[in-house]
């Protein structure tokens, strides 16, 4: 698969190291020399612009600072957006402001094009081993299409979705077990641990509602009935 690759900062270059390390052809956008001439001596190609990478490309991968950079690499003048392939797909690494997410893929459908929310955790070290989480958002048709390209870079990626399945890794009890201890030796050495005793708190309220059979990402649900929403809803139900 021909990937371009944009953002090779201290995340995204070990990231788009080991997609080369995979078997993929990799398109770059780099700002800096050396960066440009790193990745070409590793069979890489460079593309000046997003646009320009867009468009030699299968799949777009972004790994940006913040908000504005990905929102200019999609949408600005020379960005993916205005590429002719229409079915391309983009997936953001970055760690972003969910509704520039949804603005940019929303202006990315009308051009034809899909994009996948998918923010990492691992920091560099995951990065350079290949051992990062990523939690993915997006239709789950292009999920699992391109779960393997990302398998490349990861060792664990989850689609989030809406359908409110939250199949135990660790369950909510066994997380109240443990906080138990925690707090319980806390306590008897007079160390004050006041985040975990609120996590115990939210943890409590799941157990309550008959929640504590599920994984601990349903702490989701005591966000969702504090806001007065659901994920996925545009609005406040």
């Amino acid at each position: 698969m021909k990937i371009a690759f944009i953002g090779l900062g201290i995340m995204g270059r070990p990231m788009a190291k080991n997609l080369l390390s995979a078997g993929h052809e990799l398109v770059v956008v780099a700002r800096r020399d050396e960066v440009r001439a790193d990745f070409e001596g590793l069979g890489a190609t460079a593309a000046a612009t997003p646009r320009e990478a867009a468009e030699q490309a299968d799949l777009v991968i972004t790994m940006l600072p913040n908000s504005p950079e990905v929102r200019e690499v999609a949408l600005g003048a020379n960005g993916v957006a205005s590429a002719t392939r229409e079915g391309l797909v983009l997936i953001d690494a970055s760690s972003i402001d969910p509704l520039v997410t949804r603005e940019i893929a929303a202006a990315l459908a009308h051009q034809g094009m899909v994009m996948l929310d998918a923010p990492v955790s691992g920091g560099e070290p995951g990065a350079i081993a290949g051992t990062l989480s990523f939690m993915v958002g997006g239709p789950e048709e292009t999920f699992d299409t391109y779960k393997p390209v990302l398998q490349a870079m990861g060792s664990s990626v989850v689609r989030v979705g809406d359908d409110h399945r939250f199949d135990p890794g660790f369950r909510v009890a066994l997380h109240l077990k443990d906080l138990t201890n925690v707090l319980a030796a806390s306590h008897e050495v007079a160390a004050p641990m006041p985040l975990t005793a609120a996590v115990f708190e939210l943890m409590t309220q799941l157990k309550a509602h008959g929640h504590e059979s599920e994984d601990h990402s349903a702490l989701l649900r005591v966000y969702e009935r504090a806001a007065g929403t659901r994920l996925g809803e545009t609005s406040a139900t």
